[in-house]
């Protein structure tokens, strides 16, 4: 075993260390030559001594990965830093590197604290990050972070007033979290066990805009109020916030996405090509606490184009494949709510209509004579088109028309008015030399009644019932379906003499 020399008193025996040939730290002292190792020190200096090392080498001090300072080892192998500045108040666990050979690091390391009797406020951070001493904020909370005297008590002040206090760590280490704070200038001290007081950390929490959701509208411009759906993919949204802040805008899927407020603290983003699923949005602020929302909407699949049903005016059904002799109908079908569509014959636009409580209807023609196969297109995103509906128009049969219902003495018995009269003439029209059977309260008489060269008929209607409505109208012989419009008359009895 190696012996130390004399005229180093400072590197006397630790009867804790015996094998001098391994790399050692045997001391660890203040200025005032007291060992610290395993202690709380509130020195900001302190020197370390060893012995171990190869002859004449350089020894590293470390404190995990931080190069606290260095020693030259002496012909022994004795080794001795000078006073080495603290480089913070913390736990240290310190080792010595030898830089030679192998590096042989000492062991076990030396630990011990280093702490500070009066306070510090080291930093004060927001969610933003770090705020200045003498800065801004508009933080609604913050936490102080602080050097502290081990395992006691600190309180935070704002001037004179408590605000909230905290236990310090083993290492001296203290966060205390400041939360709701006003818009004011707040004046930090820290006020340790023993009434020691750190030096005052300012900063003014500065009043924020309203942070808001204002509105969500799609991609035509239209409104998509609170709780509604919508089948449009492109969704923007709108809001309030302090000028050129920082947003988190969360709930529109996948992942959050950051939003920055104009130099007047509007603010907007526009999702696109959204899945279907119901949406929940918030926006928060970076720069304080402040949420707004939620905002919520679903996206939603369209409702598909149908054609349904073609009607003639008289309400009769024209079924798929069918032959009809009218050429005015109506087109009727289901699709999405407010929106329109479009009818079309093959190709040739025949018209549009808006859905409305799910429905649309269009009336359509003069149509000519021939086939058609008309598709309802949805004018829409993801509507599509509905299935042919396929049939026939022919005019080979015109329906008759211009019925009109006469008193014996000619005049014309006004639509749904009255007459004294039992006996009547039906009068109207057709084509030339053609037949027409009249119907009346929808029984139609079989006896035809023939029109001259220019297609005008009449017939004599006799003994009708005082007291009852009579719906007139002619339908063709040969084609009942084709039938004219009609006249609706009362027979009243005459007055009393």
């Amino acid at each position: 075993m190696t012996s130390l020399p004399t005229d180093r008193s400072s590197l006397s025996s630790d009867p804790a260390i015996e094998d001098l040939d391994l790399l050692t730290i045997r001391q660890v002292l203040d200025p005032n030559g007291n060992s610290i190792a395993g202690t709380t020190t509130y020195s900001t200096f302190f020197k370390v001594i060893g012995n171990g090392a190869e002859p004449d080498k350089v020894v590293w001090i470390m404190n995990g990965a931080e190069k606290l300072g260095e020693a030259t080892s002496n012909g022994s192998g004795a080794w001795e830093t000078p006073l080495l500045p603290v480089t913070k108040f913390d736990c240290f666990s310190i080792v010595a590197r030898g830089k030679y050979g192998t590096e042989p690091v000492s062991i076990p390391p030396k630990k011990f604290t280093v702490a500070t009797k009066t306070p510090i406020i080291r930093e004060v951070l927001g969610e933003a990050g770090p705020i200045l001493d003498q800065g801004e904020t508009y933080e609604k909370s913050v936490t102080l972070y602080v050097d502290a005297v081990p395992d006691e008590d600190a309180r935070a002040f704002d001037g004179e007033t408590e605000l909230k206090s905290g236990l310090a760590s083993g290492c001296g280490k203290l966060s205390i979290k400041l939360v709701d704070l006003e818009a004011k200038k707040y004046i930090i001290k820290i006020k340790s066990s023993a009434d020691k007081e750190s030096s005052p950390f300012t900063f003014t929490v500065k009043a924020a805009a309203p942070l808001t959701i204002d509105e969500v509208t799609d991609d035509e411009g239209n409104p998509v109020d609170d709780g509604e759906s919508t089948i449009r993919r492109v969704i923007t949204v709108k809001g309030g916030a302090l000028a050129n802040g920082n947003l988190s805008l969360i709930g529109g899927r996948p992942t959050p996405v950051a939003v920055k407020a104009d130099d007047k603290g509007v603010w907007s983003h526009t999702f696109t090509a959204l899945p279907d699923g119901e949406y929940k949005l918030n926006v928060e602020a970076s720069y304080n606490d402040d949420v707004a929302g939620p905002r919520t909407f679903i996206v939603r699949k369209a409702v598909a184009a149908t054609l349904e049903t073609v009607t003639d005016k008289k309400g009769k059904l024209v079924d798929r494949d069918d032959v009809t002799f009218e050429t005015e109908l109506d087109v009727e079908g289901q699709g999405e709510e407010n929106q329109s569509i479009e009818i079309y014959d093959d190709s040739e636009f025949l018209g549009v209509a808006t859905v409305t409580s799910g429905h649309y209807k269009l009336p359509i023609g003069p149509l000519a004579e021939k086939g058609y196969s008309l598709v309802a297109k949805a004018k829409y995103p993801d509507g599509g088109e509905s299935a042919p509906y396929l049939f026939t128009v022919e005019a080979n049969h015109q329906a008759p028309k211009n019925t009109r219902v006469h008193n014996p003495d000619g005049t014309v018995i006004t639509d749904g008015g009255n007459t004294f009269s039992r006996h009547v003439y039906v009068r109207g029209e057709t084509r030339s030399l053609a037949s027409v059977k009249i119907k009346i309260n929808g029984v139609t008489d079989p006896d035809p009644e023939d029109s001259n060269v220019q297609g005008k008929w009449v017939r004599l209607v006799s003994q009708l019932e005082v007291g009852t409505t009579h719906v007139v109208s002619a339908v063709d012989a040969d084609n009942p379906d084709a039938e004219s419009n009609t006249w609706t008359i009362t027979v009243v009895a005459e007055p009393q003499q």
